[in-house]
């Protein structure tokens, strides 16, 4: 890593920084709070570029430092608390890694959008630890692996609640039997199975090793392209709904959910399995890019682990709500009598598709809806590290 005093971005020379050095300590202690934990505290595994990170920032703020030092002296772990305004900033860009036509700057900018720093990014960050700058150079490492540090605490928060809110949902879908499409299903059987196994590497290791890290990549590409096809189906279906439950409510005067698009779906056998595989494809698409945005926060991409979480969350909220309000009609109303006795054994398959539906807005009042994330609220991130990982911290020395 190499740091000093660069262009700005927009061309302009910038020959010191507008805050000194001391600010980004300063910035950071703001931001992070961090206390020893009670004796015999048990934590999870906490991945290498998170370690690494931590060394880098507690090095440059005293407070951080601080605490760090006394958990180690006590033989403590150390609980890591992230104010909820900090991730924001980062989501935001006030908190980022920008880019010039010369290479990429790591510019941590306050609130006020004053500069705080600048430094060039040639190395790893993740491996730069503590100890290996000092003085000025000091305070720029500490920007660089601050967006790192946050993506990794970030990362792991989002796995473990979108587990918790979409586990259910998971088990109900594998309860339902229904004509799927053994390559699409097997396409979300496989990135299941997978998952399980990243999430089992990640808890003794706290990090993905190499080859899961390439399977990841395969398994993203065909669960997103599974996802797409049946989006741009779930997508027609919903404004066909909207659309004739329009026509039929200025039409006749009253507004039924069961209208002729979801008669036809049902007539043509697709209606159950296509909600149910788009369903899947999201739910596993989610998880697959919170493992994806860990895996860019170990390898330094702070700023591009933190997009693909806040765009994942939107899309999984987006997506599930929407698809939510317009299924709530169908499974409070029975469809009319009239059309249940229209073609010959049409009824059974109407009672099906309505319980598939009641399934799945039922779970998702229950236990999906309440649990998802909101990327616009604001939410304090939390990291424990067992005493191992707290001597494992090396700081640079007071003073240099």
């Amino acid at each position: 890593m190499e740091f000093g005093n660069e262009e700005a971005v927009d061309g302009t020379e910038q020959s010191e920084s507008l805050l000194p050095v001391e600010g980004v300590g300063q910035t950071i202690d703001a931001y992070v709070a961090a206390s020893p934990m009670a004796v015999g505290h048990m934590t999870a595994a906490v991945s290498p570029a998170f370690l690494a990170s931590l060394a880098t920032v507690g090095s440059a703020a005293p407070g951080l430092a601080t605490a760090i030092r006394a958990a180690a002296s006590s033989g403590r772990g150390l609980e890591v608390v992230f104010s909820p305004e900090v991730t924001r900033l980062l989501r935001s860009g006030q908190l980022n890694l920008l880019k010039t036509s010369t290479g990429q700057m790591a510019t941590a900018v306050t609130p006020a959008n004053v500069f705080v720093e600048n430094a060039r990014v040639v190395g790893d960050v993740t491996k730069v630890g503590a100890g290996a700058v000092g003085g000025a150079a000091l305070g720029t490492a500490a920007v660089v692996a601050f967006p790192v540090m946050i993506a990794v605490a970030a990362g792991y928060a989002q796995q473990r609640q979108l587990d918790q809110a979409l586990e259910s949902m998971a088990l109900a879908l594998e309860r339902i039997e229904t004509r799927l499409k053994d390559a699409d299903s097997g396409t979300c059987d496989a990135a299941e199975d997978f998952l399980e196994l990243a999430q089992a590497a990640v808890r003794h290791g706290g990090v993905l090793p190499p080859y899961l890290e390439l399977e990841l990549a395969q398994h993203r590409t065909a669960v997103e392209s599974l996802y797409r096809a049946r989006k741009r189906y779930v997508d027609r279906f919903k404004r066909e709904l909207e659309r004739q439950q329009n026509d039929r409510e200025r039409d006749k005067g009253d507004r039924h959910p069961w209208v002729d698009v979801v008669i036809d779906g049902v007539k043509d056998g697709e209606l159950d399995g296509e909600l149910l595989l788009f369903v899947r494809a999201l739910v596993a698409r989610t998880k697959l890019n919170i493992v994806a945005a860990a895996v860019l926060a170990e390898g330094g991409q702070g700023e591009a682990a933190l997009g693909l979480i806040d765009r994942t969350e939107r899309e999984l909220r987006t997506s599930f709500f929407d698809l939510h309000r317009r299924l709530v009609p169908l499974a409070r109303y029975a469809p009319e009598p009239s059309r249940l006795q229209r073609i010959p054994g049409l009824g059974k398959s109407l009672e099906r598709t309505r319980a598939t539906i009641t399934m799945l807005v039922d779970q998702l009042n229950a236990d999906v809806l309440p649990m998802i994330p909101d990327p616009d609220e604001d939410t304090a991130v939390r990291v424990q590290l067992g005493v191992g990982d707290v001597q494992r911290l090396r700081l640079a020395p007071t003073g240099e």
